[in-house]
């Protein structure tokens, strides 16, 4: 994205570019803390949705993701590295960092993020979007939105990474702006990788890599409806990103993978920001739901 503030982790970069164009990143901000929250609309309580398993394969008794064989497991990465399964009452601190309250990755974003929209609970994890302004060092925003990662406890390499999302919205337009993401804090050179994105309103995957301290991006959006459950991985390997939407092979690039060679952690967002700038349609409240997130290498 154009205009970046990074607070402390990477930023979320130019996601909106769809084909390969450098974006010259402009405006580094470091911002503090203190979020004041003030409530302007009626927020809703997120609606807790039935959860259809998908199927698995089998690999040395882990499940994973039938993309590869039964014997190589996940699209070719059998040893399980990281799993989390939403299904208890609280996030699990040990491998999960929940940010804020923070100003936003992005300049275009309408939202902070907070902790208190974070909750896990009915077997699924809560990124909720609320209409509650918030105020950090004199300047507000107003909604709230939320973000989560793993920086503290798991960055990795290459491998094969997953998690099964809900997305809201409406007659197949998935709303806002949530995401399940890969970066580091040396953003942009050291790259980041989208697995999935509500994007335009629909679900998105992009990469980005800086050859030359400008960051470049490549990736696509995926035709049909990814409103509700649905099933985003990534291959990522020294030569090829490789994504998969529910099984299925959306695209695998090769141009450029190879300057993404550095360890990355886990990103889960939820946000919002200019319809068809960045994210869906604008609707707060609204709450995005992760049944798990897994990874293999």
């Amino acid at each position: 994205m154009k205009n970046i503030k990074v607070p402390v982790l990477g930023s979320r970069g130019a996601s909106h570019i769809l084909i390969p164009l450098a974006a010259v990143i402009v405006g580094l901000e470091i911002l503090g803390a203190n979020c004041v929250t003030q409530a302007h609309a009626a927020s809703s309580s997120p609606t807790s949705t039935p959860i259809t398993s998908s199927a698995g394969c089998t690999n040395n008794g882990v499940e994973a993701p039938c993309i590869g064989s039964t014997t190589t497991g996940a699209s070719g990465w059998g040893t399980p590295t990281f799993d989390t399964e939403f299904t208890g009452t609280s996030v699990d601190t040990s491998k999960w960092t929940v940010e804020g309250p923070r100003a936003p990755n992005n300049s275009q974003e309408y939202d902070c993020y907070a902790p208190q929209n974070v909750s896990e609970g009915g077997g699924s994890l809560s990124l909720a979007l609320t209409a509650n302004q918030c105020t950090i060092r004199h300047k507000s925003w107003p909604d709230t939105g939320a973000q989560m990662d793993t920086s503290n406890a798991f960055n990795q390499t290459y491998g094969y990474y997953e998690a099964r999302l809900y997305y809201p919205g409406t007659s197949g337009v998935v709303a806002n702006w949530g995401g399940f993401w890969l970066s580091n804090n040396n953003w942009p050179m050291d790259g980041e990788i989208d697995i999935a994105e509500g994007f335009h309103g629909t679900a998105g995957y992009h990469f980005e890599y800086a050859p030359k301290h400008t960051a470049i991006w490549q990736g696509g959006q995926a035709p049909g409806d990814w409103t509700g459950w649905h099933t985003y991985g990534v291959d990522w390997e020294p030569n090829s990103i490789t994504y998969y939407f529910d099984g299925q092979n959306m695209g695998t690039f090769t141009a450029g993978v190879s300057y993404d060679n550095k360890p990355m952690f886990m990103l889960l967002t939820y946000s919002t920001g200019p319809e068809n700038d960045v994210g869906g349609p604008s609707v707060v409240p609204d709450t995005m739901q992760v049944q798990y997130v897994r990874a293999w290498k």
